[in-house]
């Protein structure tokens, strides 16, 4: 029983360490900085995105290339099914954002995003904006990795 067990945990090793696993972002040098972050709406969810992107703001080597970014980020909920007496039983929330991705003052990418994600109605007021809140904050990180994504893809298709 313990050579099974032996050989099933050393196939299992030699099967992960030969998977050939690169981390996305890790294989491909970031080649820009992010200088500026620029909205008209400064609300919430700017801020949020701001937070999730600030590694990319940090770098002031002279061989990066300065990016701005302006976004509007803005969110729609709408109930999507009604039980028999009209209350709400799912949801659906919405994050919208709008991009342009400058660099020297001129446009590389302009670019609309969205995320949806639906969910359902939770008779404790407190826990479903609680819920709501969280599920606001995996969209704009997933928003903002895309982003990342679209200046890195769109950089090295200029060179």
């Amino acid at each position: 029983m313990k050579k099974i067990y032996k050989s099933l945990i050393i196939f299992s090793v030699f099967l992960l360490c030969a998977c050939g696993y690169t981390p996305l972002y890790k294989a491909q040098k970031i080649n820009f900085n992010i200088s500026d972050i620029q909205s008209n709406n400064k609300n919430n969810y700017y801020y949020l995105f701001k937070n999730s992107i600030k590694s990319y703001m940090q770098n002031n080597q002279a061989d990066l290339k300065d990016i701005i970014i302006k976004v509007d980020i803005s969110k729609n909920k709408k109930v999507i099914s009604r039980d028999s007496k009209g209350n709400p039983l799912v949801f659906l929330l919405e994050i919208i954002s709008n991009f342009e991705i400058l660099e020297n003052e001129n446009l590389i990418l302009a670019k609309t995003i969205q995320k949806k994600f639906k969910y359902n109605y939770k008779s404790n007021i407190f826990d479903l904006n609680r819920y709501e809140e969280n599920i606001e904050k995996t969209l704009i990180k997933s928003i903002s990795e895309d982003v990342i994504f679209l200046i890195s893809k769109s950089i090295s298709q200029k060179q």
